[in-house]
């Protein structure tokens, strides 16, 4: 008798475990900053990355610019070739290039959250199988830089607030 409750206990567990470790998607609520400057940016710190005199023109335009990202970011993004984008994260209050990544088909972000999300919506751009080599990328910024988080073939199923 205990052995026919056991196989339906056994059961049970391995149905039901599956539910309980599927993840729900990240969304920008889950990385909200404490507050959005209302600073803008003065100057552009040439010295903060090695990579920065690449973006000079496209930087100088943003004197004056406010945070569009994490509260304290103006997340600049330029093209860098076929199916290429440049997201460049430059500090408002410093004026310190902080990191950078690439994207080939846009990316989301809000000012109100650490989340960047490149390649955000792949079904809207495949018509039929999404490739193995496309992915939506998802990540935190902080003053060190940005921390990849996810990568999936899934498309973000949130809004968007600022890119495209």
């Amino acid at each position: 008798m205990i052995f026919k409750h056991l196989n339906i206990y056994t059961i049970l567990v391995l149905i039901l475990s599956p539910l309980c470790l599927a993840k729900e998607a990240i969304d920008f609520s889950d990385f909200e900053v404490e507050s959005v400057s209302t600073k803008t940016l003065g100057k552009v710190d040439y010295s903060s990355h090695e990579k920065v005199e690449v973006f000079r023109d496209g930087l100088e335009a943003l004197i004056g610019a406010q945070a569009n990202f994490a509260g304290k970011y103006y997340l600049y993004t330029t093209g860098c070739g076929t199916m290429c984008q440049a997201l460049v994260a430059v500090d408002i209050e410093s004026g310190r290039m902080v990191d950078m990544v690439s994207a080939s088909f846009g990316a989301f972000f809000q000012e109100s959250s650490s989340l960047l999300i490149t390649n955000p919506k792949l079904d809207s751009v495949f018509e039929e199988e999404i490739p193995e080599w496309a992915q939506s990328s998802y990540y935190r910024i902080s003053d060190e830089g940005f921390e990849l988080l996810q990568e999936t073939q899934s498309s973000f199923p949130g809004e968007c607030m600022h890119g495209q």
